[in-house]
């Protein structure tokens, strides 16, 4: 038995060790870069770790110091507030605010299809917010006075969008059905008449897990050893288990019918000598068959065996006559 728990144990090393080149890649697949021309794209200046780069990430927060104005996204009634600051003493501020509504919620069930704030900034004097449901998302351009000044939608769960004033470029980072998406907007003549409807999408396919599978593995080798190696090694398993469950069994009936001949021979103070099932001849066989035969045949009493037959008449009942059970149109016919 040890020795077969230390061979099952070395097989299924043996199979993890070498399950591990097709299937113990890095999760590299998942963060796979984009093609060469958009790498190119952002290599040179968007990931060179510029001062005045923005990064993408998602703010529900902005300030404008020069002109002292708040763009904050209230996220409980789904509308952008505009905050204008007077005065100077901080603790006595004169203040102006503007709610500007995102999308309609009340009254509505498509809870997925509602436009929801997903982040906002202060450009060039303007203020700028993405907002974004299940499928699809869109950009809008504020003043600081709150009047809309552009309001463009694109395909796609965006998240975050962020401005780079070196480029002078717009990003737009979200996912769609298939993968991920970057939009870039080029804003080189400001951010109010920037170039909105011309923004190139780059695009990245996720790729699903079977043809993850199938790149590391294209004829299918590792993956029949993984499934046959399941199976022979459950099955194999499932017969240690019953194997050992019936030795047990065994062992503990053998105990317990010694305990009992003990018991009896403690009681009656005589031997008895128990033999194995091999230890016993045929002669014995035969005596014990002998005696069980005519044990059996001393239980039955001698019998007459002359049969009498009487005849027992019975009055005429019609109920299970069959002429009287047939279809009325066969009787008449007759």
């Amino acid at each position: 038995m040890n020795r077969l728990i230390k061979s099952v144990f070395i097989v299924c090393c043996c199979m993890i060790v070498f399950s591990n080149p097709i299937f113990g890649q890095k999760n590299a697949q998942t963060t796979t870069s984009f093609d060469s021309a958009t790498l190119e794209l952002f290599v040179k200046g968007v990931f060179d770790g510029q001062d005045t780069y923005d990064p993408l990430i998602q703010q529900h927060f902005a300030f404008d110091a020069d002109n002292k104005v708040f763009a904050v996204i209230n996220m409980v009634e789904n509308r952008i507030d505009i905050v204008h600051l007077s005065g100077t003493d901080s603790l006595n501020l004169e203040k102006s605010t503007q709610s500007i509504l995102v999308d309609k919620y009340e009254g509505r069930h498509d809870l997925a299809m509602i436009f929801r704030p997903q982040g906002i900034a202060i450009y060039e004097n303007h203020i700028v917010f993405l907002a974004s449901n299940r499928d699809s998302c869109f950009l809008s351009v504020l003043d600081l006075d709150g009047n809309q000044v552009v309001k463009k939608g694109y395909r796609g769960n965006a998240s975050a969008f962020s401005y780079s004033k070196e480029r002078t470029e717009l990003y737009i980072a979200g996912e769609y059905d298939l993968g991920y998406n970057i939009i870039v907007i080029n804003t080189e003549k400001g951010i109010a008449n920037a170039d909105y409807d011309n923004a190139p999408v780059f695009n990245y396919k996720k790729p699903k897990k079977a043809e993850a599978i199938q790149s590391h593995d294209p004829f299918g080798i590792g993956l029949t050893i993984i499934a046959m190696g399941v199976v022979f090694l459950t099955l194999l398993m499932l017969s240690i288990i019953f194997i050992t469950y019936g030795k047990t069994l065994v062992s503990l009936q053998n105990k317990r019918a010694k305990r009992h001949v003990e018991k009896k021979n403690e009681s009656s103070n005589t031997t008895t000598i128990v033999k194995k099932v091999e230890d016993i001849s045929g002669e014995e066989y035969a005596a014990i068959t002998a005696a069980i035969y005519l044990y059996n045949d001393e239980l039955h009493d001698q019998e007459n065996t002359v049969l009498t037959i009487q005849h027992v008449s019975r009055r005429y009942s019609p109920w299970s006559a069959k002429g009287l059970n047939m279809n009325g149109y066969f009787r008449n016919r007759k």
